[in-house]
């Protein structure tokens, strides 16, 4: 199939010999045909409330005033979107998925605007705004003119209209920048702008579908609108649902990877079906601030997507387990090590010379009591000997993730994990701005900062409803302690990304019945913690 088009599958054209207008749908005909493409608002010819049975009238009457127009301006040729009513599905899918070349390969696009009496044209123009298609119009069209009223055709640069159509608009006024060759956009920041402005305009068709009863009719307007900017493009699917054209289009542009970038992604509120979307942040980061490290591979029909390429780990939370860890090394401490390791020799020694020295006459056995006496007290220093042979800095210890529900400090975790220390360094610290539950230190390294803990200590009721939500995650290989919030208890961390410098980590619950994950929230962890996970097969987050 053909993604693109330098000509509309059908054209209004004009007869002289009739002198009458007819739709033509000869492709031989079609491509050597100058036409224009005309745009409008739909409330304007048809005003809601309107009986079903006047809409054709009313339609009749806005095509014979486009007509007039046309023969004014000595063109032959126009395309509107009505004259793709009453045509099958397949058809309109076809237009559909070429919409885009149409703007491009038009002479111009020309708005009429003809709204009640009453109705001012500084108003008119921001309800036109408000519309889906009308701002793919705009961008993508080479020349465009308007006509308000009875009044002339005028020409209108793209900057005209965003001043009349999107005022205060920042992501609008950017892409207007964008295409009209001031400022340049990288691709991606380009297609995340798109979205964002796209999916806030209104579709008549989505409207439509909003009403009781209504029969499923192109679902993913919005998506198809932004496909139109895209190299790759997907075909129209009657029935399918927005997300599921989202994930195809994202699939086949694969390098901007959108619905990868949005995994990682931490927005403020996470679905319960389909979570892996997310339009905003709550670190604030866009789209193009993420590098995913991972590939959707396909979609489920619940709308989960199938992730490849990932790395993951289990959250251990059946109780702590037995870390092996390594110490910087340090000759007091292995010598502490080693201290009582002898004192059953001493003690041995002792009492044998003990024996000994009894059988002889006149014999000393001061010796033998100074090493039973230095044995009794390795003995009994052994405990403290041992601590603190082994409260050296950790160097290296085993990969574990631990989830506690509810709060423990960093040092409860280090003595839970290896043990008490005497004269040592702190084993585990607190996340610098791992959740939004984190605080960052003053001082001169960038740690966590222990009030963290103390300030959710203090407002922490275990029995609490709104504090059932509330989790510690223990990492030994960064050492850190992060505290989150979540729906349900995360048993699998996925590592989705990279964002400023961290790794984006996403902590998942499982749904055995649909054999999937649920995102319960993002944390952000070192990146180089993704060395110790596993690569797993594919992985569908729903």
């Amino acid at each position: 199939e053909i993604t693109h088009s330098t000509h509309p599958l059908r054209l209004v054209i004009h007869d002289p010999a009739s002198k009458s207008w007819h739709v033509c749908s000869d492709p031989n005909i079609i491509r050597r045909q100058n036409y224009v493409i005309i745009s409008y608002r739909y409330s304007d010819i048809v005003p809601q409330g309107t009986d079903m049975k006047d809409h054709p009238a009313l339609k009749a009457r806005f095509i014979r005033e486009v007509e007039a127009i046309m023969a004014s301006l000595e063109q032959s040729a126009y395309w509107i979107d009505l004259i793709l009513e009453g045509q099958p599905p397949e058809e309109v899918d076809k237009d559909l998925y070429r919409m885009a070349d149409f703007y491009r390969s038009a002479e111009f696009t020309l708005i009429i605007l003809c709204p009640p009496a009453g109705v001012t044209e500084e108003s008119v123009w921001l309800t036109y705004a408000q519309r889906l298609w009308t701002f793919p119009e705009a961008l993508l069209s080479r020349e465009l003119r308007f006509k308000f009223r009875d009044g002339k055709v005028t020409p209108i640069t793209l900057h005209q209209l965003a001043n009349r159509a999107y005022p205060g608009f920042a992501e609008e006024s950017i892409l207007i920048n964008a295409y009209g060759l001031r400022d340049p956009l990288e691709r991606l920041t380009r297609l995340s702008l798109l979205k964002s402005a796209l999916w806030r305009r209104t579709s008549m068709t989505l409207e439509e579908l909003a009403k009781p009863g209504a029969e499923p009719h192109f679902r993913a307007e919005r998506v198809y609108a932004l496909m139109g900017f895209l190299e790759h493009r997907i075909y129209p699917h009657f029935e399918e649902t927005e997300l599921q054209a989202l994930v195809r289009l994202s699939m086949a542009n694969d390098n901007d990877g959108i619905v990868e970038r949005m995994v990682s992604l931490l927005p403020p509120r996470i679905r319960e079906t389909a979570c892996w979307y997310a339009e905003e942040d709550e670190w604030g980061a866009k789209l193009w601030n993420i590098e995913p490290e991972i590939q959707v591979v396909g979609m489920t029909e619940s709308e989960a997507i199938v992730l490849g390429g990932c790395r993951a780990a289990a959250i251990r939370w059946k109780d702590f387990p037995s870390v092996a860890f390594a110490t910087r090394r340090s000759y007091k401490r292995l010598i502490a090590n080693y201290l009582p390791n002898l004192f059953w020799e001493l003690l041995l020694i002792g009492s044998a010379m003990e024996a000994i020295y009894s059988k002889l006459p006149n014999h000393n056995d001061q010796g033998a009591w100074v090493a039973i006496v230095f044995a009794i007290l390795l003995m009994l220093l052994a405990p403290t000997l041992i601590v603190y042979g082994t409260s050296g800095r950790i160097v290296n210890a085993q990969p574990w993730l631990i989830g506690v529900k509810g709060l423990i400090s960093a040092e409860q975790a280090s003595t839970y994990m290896y043990g008490g220390a005497i004269f040592a360094l702190p084993r585990m610290f607190y996340s610098a701005s791992g959740t939004h539950l984190s605080q960052t230190g003053t001082g001169r390294f960038r740690i966590g900062d222990p009030a963290q803990y103390d300030a959710l200590r203090s407002t922490y009721n275990p029995g609490d409803r709104e504090d059932d939500d509330l989790y510690t995650l223990v990492d030994t290989i960064s050492a850190t302690v992060y505290y989150f919030r979540a729906a349900h208890p995360p048993t699998v961390c996925l590592y989705t990304g990279r964002e400023s410098g961290m790794g984006r980590f996403v902590l998942c619950s499982e749904t055995c019945t649909a054999n999937e994950l649920h995102k319960e929230t993002v944390i952000r962890m070192p990146w180089y913690i993704s060395q110790s996970m596993r690569a797993s097969d594919w992985v569908a987050l729903g």
